[in-house]
């Protein structure tokens, strides 16, 4: 079942805020958590190569500044 435009770019804003907020390791964790908030199409949304490595990019640099303040 096809989410809305709307719900689906909630989940990106949401996935990119949990990104860069220094609490997740990687893609794997925040489409975790996305799917524990009712995005239960995150696993699909989530299924390229690039998107995974930018998040986890933005997951490693967040963790790294969290480190370091």
């Amino acid at each position: 079942m096809p989410i809305s435009r709307a719900k689906e770019e909630r989940m990106w804003r949401l996935a990119y805020q949990m990104a860069r907020s220094g609490k997740y390791s990687g893609w794997l964790s925040i489409e975790h958590e996305l799917r524990s908030r009712g995005y239960s199409r995150a696993r699909h949304l989530l299924d390229r190569e690039s998107i995974r490595e930018r998040l986890d990019k933005m997951c490693t640099e967040a963790r790294e500044g969290c480190a370091n303040a």
